[in-house]
C-alpha cells in the first residue's frame, strides 16, 4: 500500500510540473507587454480643460505597471497643435526631449508662447527603472483669453436691448422679486 501512495504522489507531482511549464510557457508571450503605461493626463489638475487662464500650465500624469517596485526615471513631453502631428510623434509647439527626472506633478510648460483661445494637444513619454517606455494616449487642453486685448470687442449677449425692468443687478436691490 506505501508503494501505491508514494507512486501516485509521484504522479501527481509530475503532473502538477507539467501544468505549471505549460502555464508559464502560456504567460511568457504576455511578459513582453508587462511595462510601465503612462495615464491619467492632466493639465492644471482637469481631464482636457477649456479655458485654461495661464500662459504656462502645469502637466501631470500616472504610471501604473503590472510588476512592483517599477519607478520613473524619465519623462518627455510633446505638445502639438493638431491631433495628426501629435500622433507622428511630432511636438512642434513643444518638446521637452528626455528629462531624467521621476517628477509626473507640476511639471510646468516650458514651450513657445500659448495663443488665446487655442486647443493644445499633447502626450508624454515615460521610461522605468528598468528600461521599459511608453507612450500615453493624448490629451488637450484649450486656452482661455490671456489679456485684456483678447476681450476686446467683447459685449454680453444682448445685456443692452433688455427692458431696464429685466435686469437683475445682485447686490442693488433686484435680485429679490416679490
Amino acid at each position: 500500500m506505501g508503494s501505491f501512495i508514494s507512486k501516485t504522489i509521484e504522479a501527481m507531482s509530475k503532473l502538477i510540473k507539467s501544468w505549471v511549464t505549460i502555464a508559464a510557457l502560456a504567460l511568457l508571450p504576455l511578459a513582453a507587454y508587462c511595462q510601465v503605461r503612462p495615464g491619467n493626463l492632466r493639465c492644471e489638475y482637469k481631464i482636457d480643460p477649456a479655458g485654461v487662464q495661464t500662459s504656462r500650465p502645469h502637466l501631470k500624469w500616472e504610471i501604473t505597471s503590472p510588476e512592483k517596485n517599477v519607478l520613473q526615471t524619465a519623462y518627455r513631453v510633446i505638445v502639438s497643435e493638431s491631433p495628426s502631428r501629435l500622433q507622428s510623434g511630432t511636438g512642434e509647439v513643444w518638446d521637452s526631449r528626455k528629462v531624467l527626472s521621476g517628477g509626473s506633478i507640476q511639471i510646468s510648460y516650458a514651450g513657445s508662447a500659448l495663443q488665446s483661445t487655442h486647443t493644445y494637444y499633447w502626450k508624454v513619454m515615460v521610461w522605468d527603472n528598468r528600461g521599459d517606455s511608453a507612450w500615453s494616449a493624448p490629451a488637450s487642453w484649450q486656452m482661455g483669453l490671456l489679456t485684456p486685448a483678447d476681450w476686446k470687442g467683447a459685449t454680453w449677449i444682448a445685456y443692452n436691448k433688455m427692458a431696464d425692468s429685466a435686469r437683475i443687478l445682485p447686490g442693488q436691490g433686484h435680485d429679490i422679486k416679490p
